[in-house]
């Protein structure tokens, strides 16, 4: 039995998670993937009881996944490599089209209050960097197993807008953890509200920190933390 087959899904939400679901495999492990079908799984159950449609857990699936599979070092490292965007820059631009990989690593960006060191290329815009580079993202993509443990060296430069995407997963979970029982009591329209708040939080760093503001306040007008 597939782990989708596992929580008998309809057919709506059978196609949001197939896509979602092996992407979560890729971008982790199947373990991680399990998580994100046992809590699916639990909602569409509860909803199934009161609904016969599965509105709230489409949302569910969608935007937890955006919450779990957020955009990293890694994760980009693993998207850039995918074979179909290779097939569509030959497509567009030819088999001998230049590449160049645009980074602005945190641990470079850190230094731009720095005097002299905040002069270094890197610092305060983004870095063009070859084709040869793609050898390197082949490792970070390999490397994705160290992502939310002490060695994720990635995360060292950026630890609050880490902290910030698990604190935004963990809030968006409980609040649906703690209310889903209430869903046949007139709590169904506010759960579905709530569910998609998550397509509020967009962006990088400091712009990711403040539309999660707006998400919080969004979501303390319909369940009170």
């Amino acid at each position: 039995m597939s782990l989708i087959d596992s929580i008998s899904p309809d057919e709506e939400l059978r196609k949001i998670l197939e896509h979602r679901t092996q992407e979560l495999i890729d971008y982790q492990n199947l373990s991680f993937a399990k998580e994100y079908m046992s809590f699916v799984g639990n909602i569409f159950e509860k909803e199934q009881k009161t609904r016969s449609s599965s509105e709230l857990s489409q949302n569910v699936a969608k935007y937890l996944f955006k919450l779990m599979a957020t955009k990293d070092e890694y994760e980009v490292a693993r998207l850039s490599l995918k074979v179909e965007l290779d097939s569509a820059i030959n497509k567009e631009f030819g088999k001998s089209a230049k590449i160049s990989y645009m980074l602005h690593p945190p641990f470079l960006k850190a230094m731009e209050n720095i005097p002299i060191l905040n002069m270094l290329p890197g610092v305060k815009s983004k870095l063009a960097l070859g084709s040869w580079f793609r050898v390197f993202y082949v490792m970070l993509k390999n490397m994705k197993f160290l992502r939310g443990t002490p060695f994720d060296f990635m995360a060292w430069f950026s630890s609050d807008v880490r902290k910030a995407d698990s604190k935004a997963l963990n809030h968006y979970k409980s609040i649906l953890s703690e209310n889903i029982d209430e869903i046949g009591n007139g709590k169904y329209q506010d759960l579905k509200d709530f569910s998609v708040l998550p397509d509020i939080i967009r962006g990088y760093e400091e712009v990711r920190l403040e539309t999660m503001n707006e998400f919080y306040i969004k979501s303390n007008n319909l369940f009170k933390s």
